[in-house]
């Protein structure tokens, strides 16, 4: 498994791990370097914190408060050493090399969230997370493309340590880049779902490394078109074993480490495990068999504090159509169809269905278990069309 956090500029190497431990030299200059960025927040009163993980204090932020505008502003290690503080906020006293491909953080985007009254709550809430003291263990399959890569970043932000899983080690490598830009960390594991051996591995190296799991995020998924009278055996078979075997098998071994986290599930399902379409039969029953393996999951685990719940989006821009076989221009034909058989009169975005993961995910829905969210522009409310 290997592992990003956030890169120094100038730091160079071969190796496919990465653990970058920090450690803080100087607070006062730190404060005088947040006192520059934000001449209008007096230097006393910036309230500097410091995050550490059971291996090290592995990232500094200064935080200044203006108490006129009630805002509170986020500064990143990027800024502060901007403003000419670098010897004074942190050393990187160990940083094993990179791997070719991605040399190129030195770069990294700000960590400025602002918030102010005017922020809708919930926006709030989710960027005061990134003051969590143990952020969570997140695993999520199907973490290269689409609602996946869009889930994996939201957990990111927050602060929450993400495990991406997918069978593209070049894609992969783009998705740790871009959550490592933004100040996150993140571990890759190159497995293909359905493969029995790989998703076992997957798990030994997940307890090997972190020992516990928070939350499992299942959003790989296949589709493909075909009716009653010419779906194959194969195509069928490669449906179920995707969407709903390998779910199956990432739950099952999820298990002992969500009871003893006291974590969760969200599956990715979809519309079409809520309502029949034709053309996309082995699609639509592995959809409904994966809403009913949510339910019953959920009502199974319960007990042991684990709540398995699921979200069912309608047509969202992804590229899981054209891997279906869709070809590009009948792609977009299906987008602009798509606007009129959603009552909203529009196709999704993975940021949308991926704040609705994140948030059935958090303590905000702890009550919330063996549901089917629906997140379809209003599709299920329509007749297939």
């Amino acid at each position: 498994m290997t592992t990003l956090a956030a890169k120094p500029a100038g730091t160079q190497g071969d190796s496919s791990a990465c653990n970058i431990h920090h450690k803080t030299k100087n607070k006062d200059a730190a404060t005088a370097a947040a006192a520059v960025m934000y001449p209008e927040v007096d230097g006393e009163r910036a309230n500097l914190f410091f995050r550490a993980n059971s291996q090290s204090q592995r990232f500094y932020r200064g935080r200044a408060i203006d108490c006129e505008n009630e805002s509170t502003f986020f500064l990143s290690q990027r800024k502060l050493l901007k403003a000419g503080a670098q010897d004074a906020t942190s050393t990187y006293e160990s940083a094993p090399e990179y791997s070719q491909s991605l040399r190129a953080y030195v770069n990294i985007k700000p960590l400025v969230h602002l918030h102010s009254p005017g922020l809708s709550q919930a926006r709030q809430q989710g960027a005061t997370m990134k003051d969590k003291p143990h952020p969570r263990i997140v695993m999520v399959t199907g973490a290269t493309s689409g609602i996946g890569r869009a889930v994996a970043r939201r957990f990111a932000s927050a602060s929450d340590r993400v495990i991406a899983v997918g069978r593209d080690s070049s894609a992969l490598d783009e998705v740790a880049a871009d959550i490592v830009r933004d100040g996150g960390e993140c571990s890759t594991i190159r497995c293909d779902v359905t493969n029995d051996a790989d998703v076992d591995k997957a798990f030994e190296n997940v307890i090997g490394e972190t020992s516990r799991l928070d939350v499992l995020v299942n959003a790989a998924g296949h589709i493909s078109t075909g009716s009653i009278e010419n779906t194959s055996l194969a195509a069928w078979d490669a449906m179920m074993n995707v969407n709903l075997r390998a779910v199956f098998h990432l739950m099952q071994l999820a298990s002992p480490l969500l009871i003893k986290s006291k974590g969760n599930v969200v599956n990715i399902s979809s519309v079409t495990g809520l309502r029949s379409f034709p053309g996309v039969l082995a699609y639509c029953v592995s959809k409904a068999g994966l809403d009913q393996l949510t339910r019953c999951a959920a009502l199974e685990l319960a007990p042991k504090g684990v709540r398995v719940n699921a979200v069912n989006p309608g047509v969202v821009v992804t590229e899981i159509h054209k891997r279906g076989g869709m070809s590009a221009e009948d792609y977009m034909a299906f987008l602009e169809h798509s606007k009129t058989t959603h009552p909203l009169g529009r196709v999704g975005d993975p940021g949308e269905i991926a704040e609705l993961v994140f948030y059935l995910a958090s303590e905000n829905a702890g009550w919330i278990t063996g549901a089917t969210y629906q997140i379809d522009g209003g599709r299920a409310l329509t007749c297939a069309r």
